[in-house]
Order: structure tokens, then C-alpha cells, then sequence
């Protein structure tokens, strides 16, 4: 049988027969489990007791399996089905078992390969993992089926995720750019590119990535911090303020934002030496200090005065009016805001 179980749902058809709405899903969770780029931030994948094992909807669903298989033992889609069902259980051998029964009655069955290749990766076996997915990216060659494309550019992404895993990123760079040819709007991926860019040491190349990345998912956790880290690698403490309290936001109860944040100080600091920089006539050193105090805490309506009146000194009227009316948001009885503003009216026109 030629049919293959497609990556968008294993409700779709294998051979003529059609899974109950339980199997819904279950690929997806197996992915996620695999893929999960949280787990950097604190968070983990995990499997409940096994003495509530009946309980679990993905238990239900390889009984159910098994009981088709026993009905059909021929049908490799099932047999696949089943594989997919078992190894999002954790009940790895017995997964590559049907995906292994799947390839006798159909040697070139493609999601067997893509299964056995997850569960693999899973169990953190690279060489075979990369094995398998490299047969999946063979034999979907030049494919024109919207679910066969899926299921390559699944391998292509996984493949690429070793790679940087194995510190070979121009390697992970090919695959991750093949998988992006499938599927341009996935964000994981070009947040995968940037590790890999990175790893490259090209900077600028991985900040674009994250880019496409935050366009798609403007809150994308890990995609603000690891833009955070590129530009504290770049030495642009401003931009990295920026994406770490991001990261923060997004993130709140994640450690790695919060550490990389102590480094800056607080916004009172910042602002202590951007008033001081000021007097002393060092406008860079004013400007510099004042937004990051604006990046560590936006909401800060001292930070905005500061900051609109190092502009003005700057001769930056119109940027200053901006400003100030930043400020004015923040604090709207603050008279010398209101100020401020009526004196930059007309200097920000003429300017």
C-alpha cells in the first residue's frame, strides 16, 4: 500500500480507513516534545504517572491502535499510527517496532522513516536519527503533495537542529534553509538559522533571521533574548537592554532574562549617570546612559524628561517633541513636561 499518514493530523486517510478524532494531535504533541525550545527557559516536556496510565488520552488511542492493527496487520499507515501513538507514550521499542513492521510491508513508507528518525532524536541517538530523516529527505524528493512537503521539511528542520546541536552549522544552515523553501513564515526556523548564523560567528546574518523570527511571533521569548545576546556580542548595550527586557516580559518567570538584566544596573542608576554625563557636556555618554535607563523601564516619566531635555541640548528639537510627548503619556500633570512642550513647538517646526 502506497499510502503514506500525513504531518497534518493523524485523521487524515491511511489506506481507506479513517482514526477516531482521539489520534488528533498526537503527532503534534510527539514534535513538541522533541522540539521544545522553552525548556532553555526553565521548562520541560514530561510524561504523568505511569499508574494513570489508562487515563491518558494518548493511552487510549495506542489501545484503540492496537486493536486496528490486530484487525489489519498489512496496513502499514496503521502501523505507523501506531508507532506515532507509542512513542508520544515514551514507549519508545515498542515504536520502532511498528515503524520497523512498516517498512517490511512497505520498504519505502515515508513516515516510518520520519518516526523512527523522532524517536531516535528523542533518545538523543544522532547517528541513527540522521540516518532515518536523510531517508525521508531521499525519498520526498521533488515532491509536489503539500503533506509529503510537510513531512520533508519537518526532517529538514530536525536535521538542522543536530547539526548546530553538533556544533555543524554550515550543515545546519543547508538543511534549515531547505526547510525554510517549504514553509517561509516559520519563525522556529529562522530562530533556529540565527543559532546556527551565530555559531558561524556572522552576527549580522543571525540578528536578520531573528528578524523574520519576530515578525512572525512578535512574542517569541527566546528569539528577544538570543537577539539580546548578539548585540551584547556586538557591544551594543542600548539594542541588548532592549531585547533582554523583552525576553523578560515575555518570559517572566525565566531566569536567564532577569541575570543577563543585573548586569545593566537599575533605571535609576542609568539615569544618575546620564544626568551627570550631561553636566559634564558629554551628550554621547548622556544619550547612551539614558536609553538604556529608557530600555530597562519605558514607563519611567523621569527617564523621558531626562531624555527629551539631552535632546534638546542636542539641538534635536523635533525628536524632542516626540519625547516629551512620551513623557506627557506617563505623566500628565507634570507641568514642566507641559512646558517643555509649548517651548519645542515651534523650534521643532523651524527645525
Amino acid at each position: 500500500m502506497d499510502e503514506v499518514v500525513t504531518d497534518t493530523g493523524l485523521s487524515e486517510r491511511v489506506g481507506q480507513n479513517r482514526l477516531d478524532n482521539i489520534l488528533n494531535g498526537i503527532i503534534v504533541t510527539l514534535v513538541v516534545a522533541i522540539l521544545a525550545f522553552a525548556a532553555f527557559f526553565g521548562l520541560s516536556v514530561w510524561l504523568t504517572n505511569r499508574a494513570d496510565y489508562q487515563a491518558r488520552p494518548t493511552a487510549r488511542a495506542v489501545e484503540n491502535l492496537k486493536e486496528r492493527v490486530r484487525a489489519n496487520p498489512n496496513d502499514p499507515g496503521l502501523r505507523v499510527a501506531l508507532g506515532l501513538a507509542l512513542g508520544t507514550d515514551g514507549q519508545y521499542d515498542e515504536a520502532v517496532e511498528q515503524f520497523n513492521n512498516a517498512l517490511k510491508l512497505n520498504e519505502d513508507f515515508v513516515t516510518a522513516y520520519r518516526g523512527l528518525g523522532l524517536v531516535a532524536y528523542l533518545q538523543n541517538d544522532y547517528e541513527a536519527a540522521s540516518a532515518y530523516l536523510l531517508k525521508v529527505v531521499e525519498l520526498t524528493e521533488g515532491s509536489e503533495f503539500r503533506d509529503v512537503n510537510n513531512t520533508r521539511e519537518e526532517a529538514l528542520f530536525t536535521l538542522g537542529v543536530m547539526s548546530i546541536d553538533k556544533k555543524e552549522y554550515e550543515d545546519a544552515v543547508g538543511y534549515l534553509k531547505g526547510a525554510l523553501r517549504i514553509r517561509r513564515a516559520d519563525s522556529d526556523t529562522y530562530y533556529q538559522l540565527a543559532r546556527a548564523y551565530r555559531g558561524l560567528g556572522e552576527i549580522d546574518a543571525a540578528i536578520e533571521q531573528l528578524e523574520y523570527a519576530l515578525a512572525f511571533v512578535p512574542a517569541f521569548a527566546e528569539a528577544h533574548f538570543l537577539m539580546g545576546e548578539l548585540y551584547t556580542e556586538k557591544g551594543d548595550e542600548i539594542n541588548a537592554a532592549i531585547f533582554y527586557t523583552q525576553a523578560a516580559q515575555q518570559a517572566p518567570g525565566a531566569d536567564p532574562p532577569q541575570e543577563r538584566l543585573q548586569q545593566f544596573g537599575t533605571p535609576e542608576e542609568r539615569i544618575h549617570a546620564a544626568r551627570e554625563a550631561l553636566d559634564q557636556g558629554d551628550l554621547e555618554k548622556a544619550l547612551k546612559e539614558i536609553l538604556v535607563a529608557r530600555a530597562l523601564d519605558y514607563e519611567n516619566p523621569e527617564a523621558a524628561k531626562l531624555h527629551g531635555a539631552i535632546l534638546v541640548v542636542r539641538k534635536d528639537f523635533k525628536d524632542a517633541l516626540d519625547v516629551y510627548n512620551e513623557a506627557l503619556e506617563l505623566a500628565p500633570n507634570d507641568q514642566e513636561i507641559k512646558d517643555a512642550i509649548e517651548s519645542l513647538k515651534s523650534r521643532a517646526k523651524k527645525k
